[in-house]
């Protein structure tokens, strides 16, 4: 399913904090959720990502100008974080998080890094203007803010701007957003930039082939791992019109055969036998060779066993979980995640330990 939260009603021109859910299987179908818990307050622009260990949404900044027909409050920009749990019956709790936070900000990028288990956020626009820093939050334990220091040519400080992650090259993909512009206002940015983030992370200004599309912000995007593009919707332009055109970019430049990876399908199969007591296995199909995290993890997102971090080749795997943690202890007895992180894959599969 697609779980949306929040956002800008135009029929009434008031911000919202609903949570909504559409179905993918069959015929898709909108359902509204009524998750327990204080809610977030109203809000527009703001990111979020899935955060496939803890099986929830992480939800970060935004803007609370607009609270309803009743009256317009003092214009508001956010930095806190909040979760909604997708496990059972949805609930919303705010993340407390350690270390010095970015600031309050509307309409930031952000993605989910899986390498790395944390959320990372490109950008943003607050009274004070645009930003172009990038800022790491990790999910594991109690979470921490983290300022990155890229090397390299930074892109132009923006917001609205859509952003994937990229697994086979291990990177964050920028495309367009909105910026100030030499005269007074704004403009709309049609360029693309790309955050490496393996060791120390850097930017570096990608030059497509081909017509790119007009600048725009708030565009939605996503990774077609198929066909290992970036696929981005719509948007809006400065003093313009909406937009609702789709455009892709290929990521593997054509005739660098054997220099780019070339991706088709990848996959991670639920463990078997599920529920069990003594071993489950699990089995994992790479299209191409790299580097596999493949770990058990408990629900607050600890790393219980590392099963596999290491270069594989293409092809089927199948590994074994014996029920036991790190330490050689049998865990103790409950539902655990089992989470792949790979070229071109990124999945978790649920795990029940019996006693």
């Amino acid at each position: 399913r697609m779980v949306v939260f929040g956002g800008y009603a135009y029929s009434g021109y008031y911000d919202l904090n609903d949570v909504w859910a559409l179905s993918l299987a069959g015929t898709p179908g909108w359902t509204q959720l009524t998750p327990s818990g204080t809610p977030p307050s109203v809000r527009e622009g703001q990111s979020a990502i899935y955060d496939p260990v803890r099986d929830r949404m992480v939800v970060f900044g935004g803007y609370s100008g607009y609270g309803g027909y009743s009256g317009y409050p003092s214009d508001s920009d956010l930095n806190d974080v909040w979760a909604l749990s997708l496990a059972g019956a949805p609930a919303w709790t705010q993340v407390i998080t350690s270390g010095t936070p970015p600031s309050v900000r509307y309409g930031p990028s952000a993605i989910y890094d899986p390498r790395r288990d944390r959320m990372v956020v490109f950008g943003g626009y607050s009274s004070s203007g645009f930003f172009g820093d990038v800022w790491g939050l990790s999910l594991a334990g109690t979470p921490a803010w983290t300022l990155a220091a890229p090397s390299g040519a930074p892109p132009d400080a923006r917001c609205a701007s859509s952003a994937i992650y990229d697994p086979l090259r291990d990177r964050m993909v920028v495309f367009g957003g909105l910026a100030a512009s030499v005269l007074p206002g704004f403009t709309c940015l049609d360029d693309v930039c790309a955050l490496s983030l393996a060791g120390a992370p850097a930017w570096t200004q990608l030059a497509p082939t081909g017509t790119p599309p007009s600048g725009r912000e708030a565009s939605s995007a996503i990774y077609d791992p198929l066909r290992d593009r970036m696929v981005v919707f719509g948007g809006d332009q400065v003093y313009g019109s909406g937009l609702n055109d789709v455009w892709v970019l290929g990521l593997v430049r054509p005739g660098n055969s054997g220099v780019e990876p070339q991706f088709a399908f990848s996959s991670l199969r639920p463990v078997t036998p599920n529920p069990f007591q003594a071993n489950t296995s699990v089995s994992f199909t790479l299209a191409q060779p790299g580097h596999v995290q493949l770990g058990v993890y408990d629900v607050s997102g600890r790393l219980v066993r590392r099963l596999t971090d290491g270069e594989r080749c293409a092809g089927t795997e199948t590994v074994v979980w014996n029920g036991r943690a790190e330490s050689g202890a049998r865990a103790e007895a409950g539902v655990y995640f089992v989470r792949l992180a790979g070229p071109g894959l990124l999945d978790t599969r649920r795990a029940i330990l019996l006693p």
